[in-house]
């Protein structure tokens, strides 16, 4: 651990940071429902496969990779409706400006508000949906078409107890009332409040999978509540509600502006226990996967000349060579440049110039580590007599001394 901390890059904080992201809003997405406890449980697997797999087990680490290609299959069509609101979530274009929704009629705002709260006072249950952009027909089953106007008359005998189709929603689209009875997508969210009845689940469903608002009535307690993007809103009286239905259909609802700063004060602070344990459980997998990730290093090594004829010396050899490695970032990380060193064995050099290749035998690794290549392959070495050198040396000492004596007879003389 110490030895990957040691060699930690910025390209690994920024590969840790994006996971931390993708893990928290899958977090945020999956929270309270049954399908957050199965993504849990493939957590645990993929921990359990890690280990198997760098511990060296072979018959457990096939079985899991077995699974694992059976599992991939299971977990799309599982995660169905899940992978596909990432996927919204994560489309670029939803960041473009859009336009503005159609303006509409304010009386039949009013006329909906009052029919709503005229049935939360006769303890009517309702749930009336808006479409909004994102189609509905996949989500909503068992619809009546129906295409009407937007009448209170109409909202309160399609709902009112003795109808056949009172017992379903009813889809508006536009001004017009275009479907009936349908059956919403319960939501998956556990540890709901009991005051949520299956209108209230069923308008979470809904909502957690599309962009439709919803409002919901309830029949045991006659309170109003507005649904959209998966959260639940009580609504007190008709002038809320009409300004709500407003705000939702025409897309006119204010965004607070933010500064850089505030924006990223929020993107740290806000829920930060849940972010900083996201980070750290990120952090700790890295951590696992990294020691065993292949990994490619460049080191400069010395050169140490072996077993050199007595009667030959070398002159001015190069004394440094760079060596490229391969194998796991924990083995590759724990290598010291002192640690390594080439021996080349020049025991047949001649007098001269003679070329030497550097090859992997003139360099010992630890096991689980691989030479790429050495730069230079070749080094070209020079060898003269080792007597020649040493009259060589006599020559420039007795040189040395007898120029010492004619400065010393030059400084008596003056």
């Amino acid at each position: 651990m110490i030895n990957l901390l040691m060699n930690f890059k910025w390209l690994d904080l920024i590969d840790i940071l994006l996971i931390t992201f993708i893990a928290y809003q899958l977090y945020s997405l999956f929270h309270k429902t049954r399908a957050f406890r199965i993504l849990i449980g493939l957590i645990g697997l993929g921990v359990i496969y890690s280990l198997v797999k760098s511990c060296g087990l072979f018959l457990s680490t096939w079985v899991f990779q077995v699974f694992w290609q059976v599992l991939i299959v299971l977990i799309i069509i599982v995660f169905q409706p899940e992978i596909r609101e990432v996927l919204e979530r994560a489309n670029p274009l939803s960041l473009l400006p859009e336009k503005r929704g159609v303006a509409h009629d304010p009386s039949m705002v009013e006329t909906i508000s009052q029919a709503v709260f005229r049935m939360a006072g006769e303890r009517t249950g309702a749930i009336i949906v808006f479409k909004q952009k994102d189609d509905l027909q996949h989500l909503i089953r068992d619809g009546i078409a129906f295409d009407g106007e937007i009448s209170e008359p109409i909202l309160l005998s399609i709902f009112q107890k003795y109808s056949p189709i009172h017992d379903g929603a009813i889809l508006i689209d536009g001004d017009r009332i275009k479907q009936v009875s349908g059956f919403l997508p319960l939501t998956e969210k556990a540890n709901l409040p009991t005051r949520y009845g299956s209108r209230h689940r069923a308008a979470l469903g809904l909502s957690e999978q599309s962009d439709a608002f919803i409002i919901v009535v309830s029949e045991e307690r006659g309170q109003v509540s507005a649904v959209q993007y998966g959260q639940i809103k009580r609504v007190p009286d008709t002038k809320a509600l009409s300004t709500l239905i407003v705000e939702h259909l025409s897309q006119k609802k204010k965004k607070s502006k933010l500064s850089f700063q505030d924006l990223i004060s929020r993107a740290i602070l806000d829920h930060w226990p849940r972010k900083l344990a996201t980070f750290c459980f990120v952090f700790l997998f890295w951590a696992l996967l990294a020691g065993q990730q292949n990994y490619s290093l460049d080191l400069i090594v010395p050169i140490e000349y072996k077993n050199i004829p007595p009667n030959l010396e070398l002159t001015s050899p190069p004394k440094k060579a760079k060596i490229f490695i391969k194998g796991t970032r924990k083995l590759v990380a724990s290598l010291k440049p002192d640690d390594l060193r080439i021996d080349l064995n020049v025991s047949l050099a001649q007098l001269g110039r003679r070329t030497f290749y550097l090859s992997k035998e003139d360099i010992s690794l630890p096991a689980g580590i691989q030479l790429e290549y050495i730069d230079p392959t070749l080094v070209k070495l020079d060898f003269r007599d080792k007597s020649d050198s040493q009259v060589h040396d006599r020559i420039g000492k007795n040189d040395h001394r007898d120029n010492s004596k004619e400065n010393k007879s030059r400084d008596n003389n003056r």
